[in-house]
């Protein structure tokens, strides 16, 4: 399973990959990033499992950018671990590399048969 990610700027160019890609992935991951406006995002994608975190303070990618991209991803059918990180800024914390991890070990790992 393929998963996607960045941050900051790094984000929004993986989160146009995300939105046009003809298959589905095993996940998205996206840190301070917005998505940039389009009309759609791909019906490959919409069980794609998303992790997206944003820092309500963050002065380098305001959280009010990155707004559209919830409204986005509501639509379909795919579960959304989202984080507003209540006066965080534009770093990754420790906590957030935990719920990272939380969320990888939970998408990434195939049940045993």
């Amino acid at each position: 399973r393929v998963f996607l990610g960045g941050y900051c700027q790094g984000g929004s160019m993986a989160s146009l990959v995300f939105k046009d890609y003809p298959h589905p992935l095993g996940g998205f991951l996206l840190f301070s990033a917005a998505m940039p406006k389009s009309s759609k995002i791909n019906p490959s994608q919409n069980a794609t499992p998303v992790f997206w975190y944003h820092g309500s303070k963050d002065r380098v990618v305001p959280y009010n950018k990155a707004e559209s991209l919830n409204r986005m991803l509501i639509n379909g059918k795919r579960k959304i671990f989202h984080i507003n990180l209540q006066n965080g800024d534009h770093k990754i914390t420790e906590e957030i590399n935990h719920k990272t991890k939380i969320f990888l070990e939970r998408n990434l790992i195939r049940p045993r048969l």
